[in-house]
């Protein structure tokens, strides 16, 4: 009895050690998918199919759940294995993946824009702070290589620039309108140095690996977040419930030829 005890504690430590940060990306992604729903629902009926409200909130408290278990999966990692965690934080790879902690903290503050400002707020901070800790170790790690080679460049190095370029969407809204432009103006830059590095490596060198292909559709993220974190910044979008009219009085002159509201004046 003792042995077969001994064999599942050492399985389930290897399951544990083996507990990677790329779980998270399972955490984003419905995290990303309770926000599409929330959106084409809308609040109080107004969306495009208000019919999928209920089910919205549904899996925005899903995507809570799977964070806060993924969480305690991956701490109690840290503190029986802290070794691995500090492998992960070393990897080439991996260690691009560790903003996704952030990024999900922005995604859950841009769903409670339209729930609970407080809570809102509040992610967008933890998630904020996160991002700023994220970057500056990985912009270190990237400056002061001992290990990197260009087949370690993959479109999972974009995660750190995407998250950069998710702070605007909500900062905008609690009016932390500098941090969002100082956080938009580093994701801006790292994408266009790594849009032409990572492009060079698909063409002039090996394929990335087969496991690593869904990570192309990472290419699509930053000019599409760029924009909506600049039609906030710029004043070009409306507020959460709102008509835009707010927004148009104080949008570039160039642009408020463009806005429905300020036509009409």
């Amino acid at each position: 009895m003792s042995g077969e005890s001994s064999q599942r504690e050492d399985s389930a430590g290897i399951r544990l050690k083996n507990f990677h940060i790329t779980f998270y990306a399972i955490v984003l992604g419905m995290a990303g998918f309770a926000l599409a729903v929330q959106k084409l629902a809308g609040t109080d009926g107004s969306g495009i199919a208000p019919s999928l409200e209920g089910g919205a909130t549904i899996l925005v408290y899903i995507a809570l759940a799977l964070f806060g278990l993924v969480t305690l999966g991956y701490l109690a990692k840290a503190i029986r294995y802290p070794a691995a965690v500090g492998s992960e934080l070393r990897h080439p790879v991996k260690i691009s993946f560790f903003p996704l902690v952030a990024e999900i903290l922005l995604v859950l503050s841009i769903i409670f824009l339209e729930r609970s400002l407080p809570i809102s707020k509040g992610f967008w901070i933890a998630g904020t702070a996160l991002q700023l800790v994220a970057s500056l170790l990985i912009i270190s790690s990237w400056m002061h290589h001992a290990h990197y080679t260009i087949d370690h460049l993959t479109p999972a190095w974009y995660v750190p620039v995407v998250g950069a370029l998710m702070v605007p969407i909500a900062g905008t809204a609690h009016g932390f309108v500098e941090i969002s432009w100082f956080f938009f103006a580093i994701g801006i830059a790292f994408w266009g140095v790594l849009f032409a590095v990572v492009i060079y490596r698909m063409i002039f060198h090996p394929p990335i690996p087969a496991r690593l292909v869904p990570t192309l559709f990472i290419l699509s993220a930053p000019p599409a977040i760029a924009f909506i974190a600049y039609a906030k910044l710029a004043g070009l979008a409306a507020p959460a419930g709102g008509t835009g009219t707010g927004y148009a009085a104080h949008a570039p002159p160039d642009a408020r030829r463009f806005l429905p509201s300020c036509r009409e004046r």
